[in-house]
């Protein structure tokens, strides 16, 4: 058993291809997200926007139109605070960015 520090880095040598993971995953393409562990930051695939865009409308609440991901849960507070005090300095310029 291991605890995994840095968010899969470096667990993929350590059972992400094994056949329980493909039998979990539901389509082709999963199977190979699941199983080989994208580099985000350097080497993400071409079509990730697209599969992000897909997987986060299907649960984005009505009327949210735009997702933003983050590396943790302090980087998504972060990144709250700064969306609101952009959007209140718009908000005072008349709605200019």
């Amino acid at each position: 058993m291991f605890l995994d520090t840095v968010q899969s880095i470096s667990s993929r040598a350590l059972g992400y291809n094994m056949p329980e993971m493909h039998k979990l995953s539901k389509s082709d393409e999963m199977a190979h997200y699941l199983s080989n562990r994208t580099s985000l930051g350097l080497y993400p695939p071409k079509n990730w926007p697209n599969l992000l865009q897909r997987a986060y409308k299907q649960v984005a609440p009505k009327g949210f139109n735009y997702v933003t991901t983050t590396m943790c849960g302090s980087c998504a507070v972060e990144g709250a605070m700064k969306y609101t005090f952009m959007a209140h300095a718009a908000s005072k310029r008349g709605g200019i960015e």
